[in-house]
C-alpha cells in the first residue's frame, strides 16, 4: 500500500517538474523594439504585419506590430560561449531528469564566474528554484523523506546565500526573501526531525536529537513564539532523557528571560524549579561521579556540590521597574501591582523599598484612578486633565480639585437645566439639541424627551412645507437656516433607520406621498410616510448632499457620502433612480465597525469555524463564497481579510463598488467607462506583488481564467459567485467555460451561505410550529425539541425578529475528492461526496439554529427553500 502511494507521489512530483521544466524553456526569445525596450517570452506567432509574443512572467499574449520592432532574437539564434551552452543544457536535462537542486546549484556556480548569457541562465534558475522549492515542500510533508527535505533545504540554502544570487534577485526581486523563508522551513523541518528521532525511542539517536534541536535553534529568530517552543523541547530533553542538568538550565533560563506571558514565564519557572531539584537528587545519591552508559549519551560531567533549591532567577531591579512603569502608562494597574507583589513575597526586599512602593501607589496610582473615574463620569474638566494628573500624580489631584472648587462657587449663581431625577444640574444642555438625548450624566436616568425623533422629523417636514410653498426649487433663494432645516431633516430619516438596525433605506415617490421604506433584517417594512409635496426637496437635499447634478432628473446617478450617527461614522452609498411618480432614492446604510469582528460574530461554530479559519490561512489556493444577493458573502470576504491583515502581507482587492475601506489593505473599485473591468484589474494587481487577492465577484470567463492563474501561480484568492449551494458552484464556473479539472486542484474551500434572522431575546417564548413545516424540515418526528419564536415587542419593532446571523454550507476537498473532481463528475455525484467527508447542508446547519432556540423552523425554510 506504501508503495503504490509512494508511486502516485514520484509520478506527481515528476509531471509537475516536467511542466515547469517545459514553462522554463518556453519564455527565452526576445524582441527589441525600436523605441529602446525588450520583451521577453516566447513567440507564438509570426506574420509580416505583427508579432504575437506570450510575455515572461506574467503569461499575457501581446501583438506587436512589426513597425515597431528593431531586432527579434531567438533562443535557437543565440550564440553563447560553449561553457555557458553547457551549463544551460545540462540544468534543463536536470530539470528534466527531476533535479532541479542540482541544477539550481550549478546555475548559481556558472553565475559566479560568467557574465555572458546570464539573462538565459537567470530564467532558468527562475524556473530552477521554482520546481527545487516546491519538491522540498512536498518531500517535507512525508515524515519519512525528512532527511531528504532537510538536504533539499540546505542546499537551496547555501545557494541563496553565494554572492552570484543576489544578482539574480535584482532581474526577480519576487524571490528576495527566499533566504528568510528557507530559514523558517530548514527549522521547522529540523524540529520535525527531532520529534521523529525521538518518537523511535531509541538512546543512539540522542546526540542526533539534540543536534537536529540546536539548528532548530539557530535557525528560528528569537521573537518567533516557536523559538520558545523548541527552547522548552531542548530544555526538557536535556533534563529527562540526557540528564544533562547544565544545559537544560540554561535553555529553561534564557526562555524565562525571552518571555513576556506571565503564563509561560511561570511554566519556564517551574522548569527551573524541576531542573535545580534534579541536580540536588542527583548530588545527593552519588558519591562518586560514575560514568554514563555510551548508550544513554549522558554528561560526563562531575556532579555539582549539593545546593539549595532556588527558583526563577528575578529580574534586575532596573528591568522590574521599567516592566511595572510601563504597565501603569497603560493604565494596567492590577497587573503592576500583581507584578510588585510577587516581587515582595519573593524577594528580602527592605522594608524602606516597601515604604517607597506604598507612597508610589498613593502619590500615582490613585490620582490616576480617581481621575479616569470622574472623566468616565461625564466630568470634562477631569477628562482634560487626565495626561496632567498622570505625570503629576497628587499635585495634579489637588490642582484638579482646587479648579473645581472654584468653578462650582463661580456657577453658584447661575440658573440651569436640573435632572428630574437627581435634580442635578446639566451643563451646556443646548449641545444636545438635535439629538435623541435620553441619559443624565450624573444619575445615568433615562430621561423622557419632550418630542421623540418621529416628531422632530414632522416638525422639520413643516418648516420645510413653508419655505418650499414660497419657491420652486430646493436651493432657489433658500436661507441658511431653512437649509439647516433640510439637512436636520435627512439627518434625522437616516438616524431613525440606523436606530431600527436598517442596511438599506428606499425613499419613493408615489401618489399619496413620499414613502419611506427600511430593510430590517433582511424585510422591508415602511418607517415614514411624508406629505408629497417635500419629496423633491428631500431628494434634491440629498443629491446635493453627495454632490450630484440636481439638475439631471432623466439618468440615474450613484454618490456616497459619510454621516456621523450615534458616535458610529456611517458610510452611505446613494443611488437614485427616475421613476413615474418622480425620482427614487436607495441608502445602502454602511457600518465599518460591523466588519471589525472575528469570525464567530458571523455565526461560524465547530467544525465549521476550524475549518474557515484553517482556510483563510493557507498560502495559496482559491476560496468561493457562494449565494444569492444580499447573504453577506462581502461581509464574510471582509471579515477574512480583517483577520489575516496582520501587516506583513500585500493584500490586494478589486471590487464593484468598494463597500468598506479597510486600513492596510489596497483596495480597487472597477470602472466599466474607463475599460478598468474585473479582468484588466485582476491582471493589473498580479504585476504588483500581492499575497493576497479579492475579487468582488467573477462574472465571465475571462475573470475565472486570470483568478484560477493567480491561485495555481502562488497566490491566495478569495472570490465569490452567485449560486444556490456549494456543490453547484462547478456548474456554474462549467456554463462559464472553466472545466472543472481546471481549478479542482487549486480549490481549498467553497463556502455557501444564507443569513438568517434571530428570535428576539425580549419576546421569544416557546412555541409549535406546523406539522406540514416539521414534515418539510424533517423534524416532525423529534419530540424532545423546545422550538422557539418571538411574540413581538418594542425591541423588535413587533417583528419577533432582532439581528440576523449565517448559516454556512463548507465544501473542503481532500486529494480524493479532487481526483474525482478531475473527472468532471455530475453534480449530485459531488454534493453525495462532500455529504460522506463530513459537509453539512444549509439545512442542516438551520436545524441546529433551531434545536439551540436561535430561530425559527418557517424562517429557516424560508432562506433554504
Amino acid at each position: 500500500m506504501n508503495k503504490q502511494r509512494n508511486l502516485g507521489i514520484i509520478s506527481q512530483v515528476i509531471l509537475l517538474l516536467i511542466v515547469f521544466a517545459a514553462c522554463s524553456l518556453s519564455f527565452a526569445d526576445l524582441i527589441r523594439k525600436k523605441d529602446g525596450s525588450v520583451i521577453e517570452g516566447k513567440i507564438s506567432n509570426q506574420t509580416d504585419e505583427k508579432v504575437t509574443i506570450l510575455s515572461f512572467p506574467s503569461l499575457v499574449k501581446i501583438n506587436v506590430p512589426m513597425s515597431e520592432i528593431d531586432k527579434i532574437e531567438k533562443t535557437e539564434s543565440i550564440e553563447l560561449p560553449a561553457n555557458i551552452r553547457q551549463v544551460y543544457d545540462k540544468s534543463n536535462a536536470l530539470l528534466s531528469q527531476g533535479k532541479p537542486h542540482e541544477a539550481v546549484l550549478i546555475l548559481i556556480e556558472a553565475l559566479e564566474t560568467n557574465e555572458q548569457g546570464s539573462g538565459m541562465l537567470f530564467q532558468t534558475l527562475d524556473s530552477a528554484l521554482g520546481q527545487a522549492l516546491a519538491l522540498a515542500d512536498k518531500t517535507s510533508e512525508d515524515a519519512a523523506q525528512l532527511k531528504t527535505a532537510i538536504n533539499q533545504y540546505e542546499s537551496l540554502f547555501n545557494g541563496a546565500n553565494k554572492p552570484a544570487f543576489q544578482k539574480f534577485i535584482r532581474q526577480y526581486p519576487r524571490w528576495q526573501s527566499l533566504g528568510d523563508d528557507i530559514k523558517n522551513k530548514l527549522s521547522q523541518a529540523y524540529f520535525n526531525q527531532a520529534v521523529a528521532d525521538f518518537n523511535q525511542n531509541n538512546p543512539a539517536l540522542y546526540s542526533q536529537i539534540e543536534a537536529n534541536l540546536e539548528k532548530a535553534l539557530s535557525m528560528t529568530p528569537q521573537n518567533e513564539p516557536r523559538y520558545l517552543q523548541i527552547l522548552e523541547s531542548s530544555g526538557l530533553f536535556n533534563l529527562k532523557h540526557q540528564k544533562k542538568y547544565k544545559a537544560a538550565e540554561e535553555a529553561f533560563r534564557k526562555g524565562y528571560d525571552l518571555a513576556s506571558n506571565p503564563d509561560i514565564k511561570q511554566k519556564f519557572q517551574i522548569y527551573l524549579r524541576q531542573t535545580a531539584e534534579a541536580k540536588n537528587e542527583r548530588a545527593n545519591t552519588e558519591e562518586t561521579p560514575k560514568p554514563s552508559p555510551p548508550t544513554q549519551n549522558q554528561s560526563t560531567e562531575t556532579p555539582a556540590a549539593p545546593t539549595q533549591t532556588v527558583a526563577a532567577p528575578p529580574l534586575p531591579f532596573k528591568a522590574f521597574w521599567k516592566k511595572v512603569w510601563k504597565e501603569m502608562t497603560n493604565k494596567q494597574y492590577k497587573t503592576a501591582f500583581a507584578l510588585i507583589w510577587e516581587r515582595t513575597t519573593e524577594s528580602n526586599i527592605p522594608p524602606l523599598i516597601i515604604l517607597g512602593l506604598l507612597i508610589i501607589l498613593f502619590y500615582w496610582v490613585v490620582p490616576a484612578i480617581i481621575i479616569e473615574w470622574r472623566g468616565s463620569r461625564a466630568d470634562f474638566l477631569a477628562a482634560r486633565m487626565a495626561t496632567f494628573v498622570k505625570y503629576t500624580g497628587l499635585v495634579g489631584l489637588a490642582a484638579y480639585l482646587i479648579i473645581l472648587l472654584f468653578k462650582t462657587f463661580i456657577s453658584l449663581g447661575k440658573k440651569r437645566d436640573r435632572c428630574p431625577y437627581c435634580k442635578k444640574a446639566i451643563d451646556n444642555i443646548d449641545i444636545y439639541a438635535n439629538y435623541d438625548f435620553r441619559i443624565c450624566p450624573h444619575c445615568h436616568e433615562n430621561i423622557t424627551p419632550l418630542y421623540s425623533l418621529e416628531d422632530y422629523i414632522f416638525h422639520l417636514v413643516k418648516t420645510v412645507q413653508a419655505a418650499s410653498k414660497k419657491r420652486g426649487t430646493y436651493a432657489e433663494g433658500m436661507n441658511i437656516l431653512e437649509k439647516d432645516a433640510m439637512a436636520k431633516l435627512i439627518r434625522a430619516i437616516i438616524t431613525t433607520a440606523y436606530r431600527k438596525r436598517s442596511s438599506d433605506l428606499h425613499i419613493e415617490p408615489d401618489l399619496e406621498g413620499l414613502k419611506i421604506r427600511a430593510r430590517i433584517d433582511g424585510v422591508l417594512y415602511e418607517i415614514l410616510n411624508l406629505p408629497k409635496d417635500v419629496s423633491d426637496t428631500v431628494v434634491s437635499a440629498i443629491k446635493v448632499m453627495t454632490n450630484l447634478d440636481i439638475s439631471e432628473k432623466r439618468i440615474p446617478q450613484d454618490g456616497r457620502m459619510s454621516m456621523w450617527v450615534d458616535s458610529r461614522d456611517l458610510d452611505l452609498r446613494i443611488s437614485t433612480s427616475p421613476a413615474a411618480q418622480g425620482e427614487k432614492v436607495s441608502i445602502r446604510i454602511l457600518d465599518p465597525t460591523s466588519i471589525l469582528v472575528d469570525s464567530t460574530k458571523l455565526g461560524l461554530d465547530g467544525e465549521n469555524l476550524e475549518n474557515f479559519e484553517r482556510t483563510i490561512r493557507k498560502p495559496y489556493g482559491l476560496v468561493l463564497v457562494t449565494g444569492p444577493s444580499g447573504s453577506g458573502k462581502s461581509t464574510t470576504l471582509y471579515v477574512a481579510l480583517h483577520t489575516i491583515n496582520t501587516g506583513d502581507k500585500n493584500i490586494v482587492t478589486i471590487e464593484d463598488p468598494i463597500e468598506y475601506k479597510l486600513e492596510g489593505i489596497s483596495q480597487q473599485q472597477v470602472n466599466v467607462a474607463a475599460n478598468f473591468t474585473f479582468a484588466t484589474g485582476l491582471r493589473s494587481i498580479l504585476r504588483q506583488d500581492p499575497d493576497i487577492i479579492m475579487v468582488g465577484e467573477i462574472r465571465d470567463k475571462e475573470t475565472a481564467d486570470i483568478g484560477i492563474d493567480a491561485a495555481t501561480t502562488g497566490h491566495l484568492v478569495f472570490t465569490t459567485l452567485h449560486t444556490i449551494d456549494a456543490p453547484t458552484a462547478f456548474t456554474r464556473l462549467n456554463d462559464l467555460g472553466i472545466p472543472t479539472k481546471r481549478f479542482a486542484p487549486v480549490l481549498l474551500a467553497i463556502i455557501a451561505q444564507r443569513l438568517i434572522r434571530l428570535n428576539c431575546p425580549d419576546c421569544k417564548k416557546p412555541y409549535k410550529p406546523s406539522k406540514p413545516d416539521l414534515e418539510l424540515i424533517g423534524l416532525l418526528d423529534e419530540t424532545d425539541i423546545v422550538f422557539m419564536k418571538g411574540t413581538g415587542c418594542q425591541t423588535c419593532n413587533n417583528t419577533g425578529y432582532f439581528g440576523r446571523t449565517g448559516i454556512f454550507e463548507m465544501l473542503i476537498p481532500d486529494s480524493e475528492m479532487k481526483k474525482i473532481l478531475e473527472t468532471d463528475p455530475a453534480v449530485s455525484v459531488i454534493s453525495a461526496l462532500a455529504k460522506k467527508k463530513g459537509m453539512h447542508t444549509l439545512r442542516e446547519e438551520g436545524m441546529i439554529k433551531i434545536k439551540n432556540g436561535l430561530t425559527t423552523v418557517e424562517e429557516v425554510l424560508r432562506v433554504t427553500s
